[in-house]
Formats: structure tokens, C-alpha cells, sequence
């Protein structure tokens, strides 16, 4: 069984979780034991298969086509063997190799990697516990000086005390820390935040998220562009349009700016794409 292990480790590895420990705690645990994680990993266990989505959306960067091929080969080889069950059954379903992905692409991908921090349930629920601890986190990963709780306070249009409170609660999760009188920083600004996905409690949690999002462009932003776009498609061509979209959001995260300039703001570019129905 140690074929789907060794897959699963250097999927982590590339996600950015340097370590299984890393990988199984920045994610909150579960739906098993860190015990159990680590005999998947060294190929002693296998996992159930309805498991197998949940790990896949634990790595927060979803693998591409051919890696996620190979780790489902892993997967079947070391669940029926390399026999007739195999070769009869499952090899035929796998022998189509998909389009790899490009090399500007893959590098985008591995250098946001490489400089991700991932964000435990834990912290995301410190950052959504008010939206002054959202914007506030917000504020501070996105400039390379330190701010004051003033400074905050009028980006966001709140108040200074409120502010501080965030401040104090984001301090407490170790995600600001202080750079000198009532003035913060982020340990994250080089980074690459990465949030948590399928926790209990997500759901209710990117409602929330979404809804600081509203508020904030009601009360300081406004549109900038708005594109939508209805079509007849199967469900790979609609995945590949996600895929695509997707690269589009990691090239540009690849060199957003943290220092401030004369017209600058912070801006939210959003990839969705949603079944209508049936047709």
C-alpha cells in the first residue's frame, strides 16, 4: 500500500505543507486521527474512498489533472494489486492521459506553494470574529510597514477601539504581532495566505466572509468590471473554464504589489462558476 502514500506525501509536499504533522494540523484533524494520517503515509493504511475528496480539499491547491490521475492509480493499484482485477477493470478508465499543465502555469503554482502560509479553522474563525478582525488582518498582510490602530480605524472606517479589540483577538491566534507603541504588523506579508476548506462550520463561515466582503464595497469600494456568462457544456468542459479561471487569479497573486502608491486599494477578484440545470 505504500504506492498512495508516497503519492499523497509528494502532493502535500507541493501544496506546501512541509510536513505530514503540518499538513494534518493546519487543517484542524480529522476525519481521523494524525496516528492514522502518518501509517497513510507510509503506505501501512489505506483510506476509505469517501474519504479521498476530503484530502484532496485538505491540500487547499487542488492537484492537476495528471497528478490527480496518478494518485487515483495509486490509490486502485494498492487497493486490488496489479492483477487481472486491475488491469481488466480500472486500467482501461485510466490509459487517457489529460493535457498537462503549462509551464508557466506549474510555476505560478509551485512559487505560490513554496511561499503559502496556511491558515488553521482556528485562526479563520479569530479572523471572521468581527469584520475589524477580517480587515484589520486584511490591512496588515497587504503593507510591508507596520500600522497603527488609527491608521486601521480609518482605512476601514470603524473605530479605534473596536479596532484595537481585533487587534488584541488576532494577537491571541498569533496572526499580527506588535511593532512598537499601538503599532501592528503581519508575520504573513511575503506570504501567500492560504484558508482552510471543509471544516465543520465552513459553510456558515464563508457566508460570513462574503457578507464582509458586501459590506465593505457598500460602504468604500464600488465595481470595477462585471462579466458573466451563460453556456451548454459537459462537466469537463465547465471544470477546464474553472481551471483556467483559476490560473488566471494565481498568476495575478504572483505579483500583487504590498507597498502603497498614489491610487492604490485592495480589489477582490472572484472565480465562480455554477450549475443552472440540467439540459
Amino acid at each position: 500500500m505504500e504506492r498512495f502514500g508516497t503519492a499523497l506525501a509528494r502532493l502535500r509536499s507541493a501544496a506546501g505543507f512541509a510536513t505530514a504533522y503540518a499538513f494534518y494540523n493546519r487543517n484542524g484533524g480529522g476525519p481521523f486521527s494524525y496516528t492514522y494520517y502518518t501509517q497513510i503515509e507510509r503506505g501501512s493504511s489505506l483510506p476509505r474512498a469517501a474519504w479521498l475528496p476530503v484530502i484532496l480539499s485538505l491540500l487547499r491547491f487542488p492537484p492537476e489533472a495528471e497528478a490527480r490521475r496518478s494518485l487515483l492509480e495509486s490509490y486502485l493499484r494498492d487497493l486490488v494489486g496489479d492483477g487481472d482485477a486491475f488491469r481488466d477493470l480500472f486500467a482501461p478508465l485510466l490509459c487517457a492521459r489529460p493535457v498537462k499543465e503549462s509551464p508557466s502555469a506549474a510555476a505560478v503554482s509551485r512559487l505560490m506553494s513554496l511561499q503559502s502560509h496556511h491558515v488553521t479553522p482556528a485562526q479563520f474563525k479569530a479572523l471572521l470574529s468581527s469584520s475589524e478582525s477580517y480587515w484589520a488582518n486584511t490591512c496588515l498582510t497587504h503593507s510591508q510597514s507596520p500600522l497603527s490602530s488609527e491608521e486601521i480605524a480609518r482605512t476601514i472606517g470603524s473605530s479605534i477601539e473596536r479596532v484595537r479589540e481585533a487587534l488584541a483577538a488576532l494577537k491571541a491566534a498569533r496572526l499580527v504581532k506588535g511593532a512598537g507603541k499601538d503599532r501592528w504588523r503581519s508575520p504573513f506579508t511575503d506570504r501567500y495566505v492560504v484558508l482552510p476548506r471543509n471544516y465543520p462550520g465552513y459553510a456558515a463561515d464563508v457566508i460570513r466572509l462574503k457578507g464582509y466582503y458586501a459590506e465593505m464595497i457598500g460602504k468604500k469600494g464600488g465595481p470595477v468590471d462585471d462579466l458573466g456568462l451563460v453556456f451548454r457544456a459537459d462537466p469537463e468542459t465547465a471544470f477546464a473554464a474553472a481551471k483556467a479561471f483559476r490560473e488566471t487569479i494565481e498568476a495575478a497573486s504572483a505579483s500583487f504589489r504590498r507597498d502603497k502608491g498614489e491610487h492604490t486599494g485592495l480589489y477582490l477578484l472572484e472565480s465562480r462558476i455554477r450549475k443552472l440545470l440540467p439540459y
